[in-house]
């Protein structure tokens, strides 16, 4: 994974025509808002809202199981929602927007390690023995769902990872992921329902209480793209990385615990890649602009970075501080 391709990428995609000036029939950007909407934005959060689901029944079933095989099992669920939630980052707008969902969905970085002692201090309050403990669900709610399960399942920092999950780790993870379902299934509703957000990506032409116009809607995706480059730069790859390999921070990766870090970043570039190829997407617009060469280079360069995630040599948090393997993250 190349930060100065990326750097490349980003720059190419901000060279996009955007708009200015009086939108001409020709140039209208309704296509291209409502096409990607249906294809690809209300698909990955159709996707999110499945793989949640289908989370917290099965944890609620792993939690019936003894042993190793309860974590085994927790664990691939946790990995399938994860993966699903880093497809729809890149859609950071709208309904995932309101009431702070997205946080209470994952909260990273977490500068100040609050995750881990919130869950800790619930781990505590449902062990006690001292009077009534609390309900899991209302401990839940309070915590970022993929964080603390992350905790959960792999472990906190300073402590070994867990061989098997008792009855209060399993009771706040099910908890979790039944918060999760939740909030995915309120933010699928809020996109598909009639009048829902849907509506108001493909009524922007004619301005509404969301959008001044179908430029302004389209801005929303074009950030999918350049936005997600950004934060895969800026966030998730140079804090990291460090300036010299003795001032790499691997903890500072998103989900090192899980060794998820990479797989992350190839599903945020996915989604990206889907709103710059698609047939209505912003690739077309650079064709039609007379900028086809660099629609091809930019695909090529999605492709090839891609590619290089699907089989990288080590996990992000081993590859920054081995001198082996960290020229794949900084060429």
């Amino acid at each position: 994974m190349s930060s100065s391709v990326a750097r490349c990428l980003l720059i190419a995609v901000l060279l996009i025509p955007t708009p200015a000036g009086p939108t001409r029939a020709d140039q209208s950007f309704r296509p291209l808002n409502q096409a990607l909407s249906d294809d690809v934005v209300i698909p990955a959060y159709r996707q999110l809202e499945s793989t949640a689901r289908k989370q917290a029944e099965l944890f609620r079933e792993a939690c019936e199981v003894s042993g190793e095989r309860r974590l085994e099992r927790a664990r691939e669920a946790f990995s399938t929602t994860l993966s699903a939630w880093q497809r729809v980052q890149p859609l950071a707008y709208g309904p995932v927007t309101w009431m702070d969902r997205g946080q209470r969905i994952q909260l990273w970085p977490d500068r100040r390690n609050a995750v881990p002692q919130a869950v800790s201090r619930a781990l505590d309050q449902l062990s006690s023995a001292v009077g009534e403990p609390p309900k899991a669900q209302s401990l839940a709610d309070e915590l970022p769902g993929l964080s603390a399960l992350e905790i959960l399942l792999f472990g906190a920092e300073e402590e070994p990872v867990p061989e098997a999950l008792d009855e209060a780790a399993c009771d706040l993870a099910s908890a979790l992921a039944d918060s999760l379902a939740t909030t995915a299934g309120e933010i699928l509703a809020d996109w598909t329902k009639p009048g829902g957000f849907r509506e108001a990506v493909a009524s922007a032409a004619g301005g509404n209480d969301s959008y001044f116009d179908e430029r302004e809607a389209a801005s929303d995706l074009l950030r999918g793209i350049a936005g997600t480059l950004d934060v895969i730069i800026a966030r998730k790859l140079e804090p990291v990385l460090g300036r010299k390999l003795r001032s790499a921070r691997p903890q500072a990766a998103e989900s090192w615990r899980s060794e998820r870090s990479f797989a992350n970043i190839r599903d945020n570039l996915t989604t990206a890649f889907a709103l710059f190829a698609h047939p209505e997407g912003f690739a077309a617009r650079l064709e039609t602009a007379g900028a086809g060469a660099l629609a091809e280079g930019m695909t090529r360069s999605f492709e090839g970075i891609l590619a290089d995630l699907e089989a990288p040599p080590a996990a992000l948090l081993q590859a920054v501080s081995d001198p082996a393997h960290r020229s794949f993250v900084e060429d």
